[in-house]
């Protein structure tokens, strides 16, 4: 017993503190992540046609965001993935008091990343516009309007919390080889479902359905925190009784 003993909250943000400064690989491949994804989007991978006749020529650029977005999810399940195996959490028993705090600094870490990357992928978007406009010396360009800007980053910062919160999710149960075992049924039964269907939606289906196709804002942010919640839980869970050094 100590006098003075930390609580939980001091912990956890002593850790969120240590982490920023000593995980900088999250931050730098975010950036390179989107570098590559805009320079595809105003390269060869961006579409476009052009029609003309005797007097006018019309040339048609559709710019899309589809390639950044794809590319910062794979990173935000990486980035999630990564913080929860085994060498990181090897790492945090330099300087954690238990596991729960371990958890709750990676949480809020992944929250943080999943905020900025969210902001990143909604930026990419206008700034792909602005530069082709720039490029290609263009008359039109579709009217910029804030309150579906404001929208774009909310929907893209809780996709990539749901992502992120996935990827904890391999990466705590990776640990664990009972966990491992049942993972690959899971996946097994996951991927029978999908190609096994003859009839109406296939559960991939519906899953995709459930979370890319909800048109009410509050109800997706209420599925989305639901799900990240259920899966940062069951990571804290699966990891309790680890060992401190394997």
């Amino acid at each position: 017993m100590y006098l003075v003993e930390p609580s939980l909250s001091d912990v956890v943000k002593k850790q969120i503190s240590f982490k920023f400064k000593a995980y900088p690989s999250i931050w730098t491949s975010l950036l390179v992540v989107q570098l590559l994804a805009l320079a595809l989007g105003v390269g060869p991978f961006s579409s476009g046609s052009m029609s003309s006749d005797d007097m006018l020529v019309i040339s048609h650029s559709e710019i899309s965001s589809d390639l950044t977005s794809v590319f910062t999810i794979i990173w935000a399940m990486l980035t999630g993935f990564l913080l929860a195996t085994t060498a990181y959490f090897n790492e945090a028993f330099a300087f954690t008091t238990n596991r729960i705090s371990h958890h709750l600094s990676n949480i809020f870490i992944l929250l943080f990343a999943s905020t900025i990357a969210g902001v990143f992928v909604t930026l990419t978007g206008p700034l792909l516009k602005l530069v082709t406009f720039l490029r290609l010396d263009s008359l039109y360009s579709e009217p910029f309007d804030l309150s579906v800007l404001l929208l774009q980053l909310g929907t893209a910062v809780f996709y990539m919390l749901l992502f992120s919160a996935f990827g904890y999710l391999l990466g705590s149960l990776f640990q664990r080889v009972i966990w491992i075992i049942l993972l690959i049924i899971m996946l097994f039964l996951f991927f029978f479902f999908i190609f096994g269907s003859t009839s109406g939606q296939t559960i991939f289906e519906q899953i995709v359905q459930f979370f890319f196709s909800e048109h009410s804002f509050p109800l997706f942010v209420g599925k989305v925190s639901l799900t990240a919640l259920l899966f940062f839980a069951i990571s804290i869970v699966t990891t309790q009784k680890i060992e401190v050094r394997k």
